[in-house]
């Protein structure tokens, strides 16, 4: 539930939303709509990570795949509904959920996935390491007056993720608010 959603990239009948409606759980304050499923990355007809909220109190992450022999079935997808806060940091953004990653396909990668409540700026990645991203978010307003940001971002490909001899000078990736208030590994698992 939102009070004012982010940019909508789904029609009521896209497949994207009835995956995620899958998903929705059974105790869902009220029905998920395509207003309220916020697109964080996708081609539109085979691939899409989005997210939603089902209540002020979760945030829900979907990343998903067709198989492209058969546009009706899944090859692979993934979903979890995590509980954030109920109230806005007091004076600094902060990570409530990341980051981890729902997915892996040949063709983009890990799917990594972080929410961050209260932030009033942009995210961005930082780093000199190769393979990841590019970064994408969208901002929602819960009914509660909390605002996360919820951010998407690919870490190589099956194929490139296989141990490699990296340069001594690489700075690991960092998800970081634009001032960089806040900063955290972006690949570091939590």
């Amino acid at each position: 539930m939102f009070a004012n959603p982010a940019a909508v990239y789904v029609k009521p009948d896209d497949w994207a939303l009835a995956r995620a409606l899958a998903y929705q759980p059974k105790d869902a304050l009220s029905p998920l709509t395509a207003d309220q499923l916020m697109v964080l990355d996708g081609t539109g007809t085979g691939h899409v990570d989005a997210a939603w909220m089902p209540d002020s109190g979760r945030v829900c992450l979907l990343s998903a795949f067709r198989n492209s022999a058969d546009s009706g079935s899944m090859a692979y997808e993934s979903s979890s509904c995590v509980d954030v806060p109920a109230r806005s940091p007091a004076d600094a953004p902060s990570i409530v959920y990341g980051p981890r990653y729902l997915g892996l396909s040949d063709a983009h990668g890990s799917e990594w996935f972080e929410i961050v409540a209260g932030a009033r700026e942009p995210l961005e990645l930082r780093g000199s390491y190769p393979r990841i991203g590019p970064l994408n978010q969208r901002t929602a307003t819960a009914t509660n007056g909390v605002t996360y940001t919820i951010a998407h971002y690919n870490w190589g490909t099956a194929a490139t993720q296989s141990p490699v001899i990296e340069p001594p000078d690489l700075q690991p990736p960092q998800l970081c608010t634009a001032s960089g208030a806040l900063c955290q590994d972006a690949l570091t698992y939590r």
